[in-house]
């Protein structure tokens, strides 16, 4: 990130969570394994090739999208970026986030993998969700562990 205010620093670089493409990584195996089983029991050469060429297709598309979206956390800002030629940069400012909640389902529980719903209660929906993030309950304590360092000491009583 080379937008970087003054004393700005990264703390946390990401992209969405392998887990989130499984089926088209299942879909690649499938694919690749028929090609396989074609080529050995038919004389359908062609076709075999043709479904082994065909099989890498889910792959590079899981892995262009999850490279495409990066989640970047400072000790500044949360910033969600998507895109690569187009761009769409959406930033959150830590003095702003009033609540961050992590929604995990089954499969997120078992391959630690979840959403990071940012809140900055303005408005009934969250300002920022980072999809499919691994490890989610760390993003959860080190924005809600900055933001408590951001707050002013209480006043002595």
């Amino acid at each position: 990130m080379r937008d970087l205010y003054q004393g700005e620093r990264i703390i946390a670089k990401a992209h969405p969570s392998r887990a989130k493409y499984i089926p088209y990584y299942i879909l690649t195996v499938l694919l690749l394994a028929s090609a396989i089983l074609i080529y050995l029991f038919s004389e359908k050469e062609l076709l075999a090739l043709s479904l082994a060429l065909a099989s890498i297709i889910p792959v590079i598309y899981a892995e262009a999208s999850r490279t495409r979206t990066t989640y970047v956390l400072t000790n500044f800002r949360v910033r969600l970026i998507r895109g690569s030629i187009r761009k769409t940069i959406d930033d959150v400012i830590l003095s702003q986030v009033t609540g961050v909640k992590v929604v995990k389902g089954l499969a997120g529980s078992i391959f630690n993998y979840g959403d990071v719903l940012i809140d900055t209660g303005g408005r009934n929906v969250y300002e920022i969700v980072l999809k499919c993030v691994s490890n989610p309950e760390w993003w959860q304590t080190q924005i809600t562990g900055l933001i408590y360092r951001m707050q002013p000491p209480p006043p002595p009583t």
